[in-house]
């Protein structure tokens, strides 16, 4: 098996969209991650890749063939500097069960490749240098700055809460206590069928939506944050092991109305949301950018969860359970 590295995704529970306007949002560490199993070979020295969307070959002063994997190549190399280690000849072997949008795939798997490399080389690496590189990595995945919460919620593996602050602009990272109430369960699904909408366009509609042009005023910035307060309030009230599920699927429910009556839901979403009342969900909103082919999060009990998925997955879309990691 040689020497393993993991890490979990992360999806957005509460607040995306409006936390580009400083309020607070709530993201939870998912399992299950990912996974990347590194054996040493012999050979040219460099990385051989293998993974269920192809296969390839970089190396420090070689750059691979397939872009997809450029993010991985620059924490690569990044790892090799700041370790001040020696390229050698590896394989890479790149392990999912799930990929839905807006997961936090490239974070998580920069995480794990690296985590494999520090057993593979026997070097240790602080949380900070860490997320340096899994940062590094983040801008080439995204093609832009990274706000830093996929890799903040997948290296620390906890819930996290954060806040865009603004005058210099920066995001503050908290940790969060939060669970869910006894006997809950969130099952994610992505609604996927050909066409997704990007992050971009979806942030521009948003603002539109609101009557933003440009940059936000202080007072733009605090109506927008006011519609979607009190609902954060009462999640947080819920999101422990003595919270009412009722509440905290209404909860959900109020955060989707805000997004889909500014313009950032889609019909595969509100399907997908159809499909999970009629078979006992609680509660059922996009997570992340949300859009055609957006991601969405269901709140049911643990006996209706199968009778959900199989719904789901019945009507063409990719559904599973997934756990809260870190708590």
């Amino acid at each position: 098996m040689g020497f393993v590295g993991t890490a979990p995704r992360k999806t957005i529970l509460f607040g995306e969209h409006y936390v580009v306007y400083g309020a607070a949002a709530l993201c939870i560490p998912i399992e299950p991650g990912t996974r990347v199993e590194i054996e040493r070979t012999g050979g040219k020295a460099g990385v051989r890749l293998i993974s269920s969307i192809g296969d390839d070959f970089f190396s420090s002063d070689e750059a691979g063939t397939n872009e997809k994997f450029e993010n991985l190549r620059v924490a690569y190399c990044e790892f090799l500097r700041q370790a001040k280690a020696g390229e050698m000849p590896i394989v890479a072997r790149f392990y999912a069960e799930s990929s839905q949008k807006g997961t936090g795939m490239s974070a998580s798997f920069a995480t794990s490749f690296l985590r494999a490399l520090c057993a593979a080389y026997g070097k240790k690496m602080p949380k900070k240098k860490l997320f340096e590189i899994v940062q590094k990595a983040e801008e080439i995945a995204h093609g832009g700055r990274a706000s830093g919460i996929d890799a903040t919620t997948v290296i620390e593996g906890k819930p996290v809460l954060f806040e865009k602050k603004f005058a210099p602009v920066k995001f503050v990272f908290k940790a969060a206590k939060v669970q869910l109430p006894k006997d809950a369960c969130l099952l994610l699904c992505d609604t996927f069928c050909g066409v997704r909408s990007t992050t971009k366009e979806l942030i521009e509609k948003f603002a539109e939506s609101y009557g933003v042009g440009g940059a936000a005023s202080k007072w733009q910035r605090k109506k927008i944050s006011a519609d979607f307060g009190q609902v954060f309030k009462k999640a947080r009230e819920n999101l422990k092991k003595t919270g009412s599920i009722v509440e905290l699927g209404s909860c959900m429910n109020a955060n989707h109305g805000l997004l889909a009556a500014h313009l950032v839901s889609s019909d595969g979403i509100e399907r997908c949301r159809e499909i999970a009342f009629a078979h006992g969900a609680y509660g059922a909103k996009l997570s992340g950018a949300g859009g055609e082919g957006g991601s969405v999060l269901v709140l049911c009990d643990e006996k209706a969860a199968g009778k959900i998925i199989g719904a789901l997955q019945e009507a063409g879309f990719e559904a599973a359970k997934i756990r809260m990691a870190g708590i």
